[in-house]
């Protein structure tokens, strides 16, 4: 059987929850900050270390529960990735639901979630 700890899980979530300060929400995949914050980005929500619940994921392992925001855009397009970085750094990016969004409209980041996972066998 393999294991891992719930520290060990619990290492990156928490150092997600503690350093991400805005969500992304981007029209491409980014994989700098730059791509993110200016050439992919279709708005942007500001985060608190409140906004994240770590828990027991369903299955097994640890999950990161970012919650619900809304945001507003000044462009149309698709959104199809949340980039979640601090102050300087891309963090984490992600897949979300592809979803048409609508210049001057408010738009729902829906409640989603990051699992930390028990390693599998080889």
């Amino acid at each position: 059987m393999l294991y891992a700890s719930d520290s060990v899980l619990d290492a990156m979530l928490e150092y997600l929850k503690t350093n991400v300060v805005r969500v992304m929400a981007c029209s491409a995949l980014p994989t700098t900050y730059n791509e993110a914050a200016v050439l992919y980005n279709v708005f942007t929500v500001v985060m608190s270390s409140a906004d994240f619940t770590i828990g027991d994921h369903p299955t097994s392992g640890r999950q990161l529960t970012v919650a619900e925001k809304v945001g507003s855009t000044a462009i149309t397009t698709n959104v199809i990735y949340y980039a979640m970085c601090s102050l300087t750094e891309l963090l984490y990016v992600t897949e979300c639901p592809n979803q048409l969004v609508t210049a001057g409209a408010d738009v729902l980041l829906g409640e989603w979630t990051i699992r930390s996972a028990v390693p599998e066998e080889a």
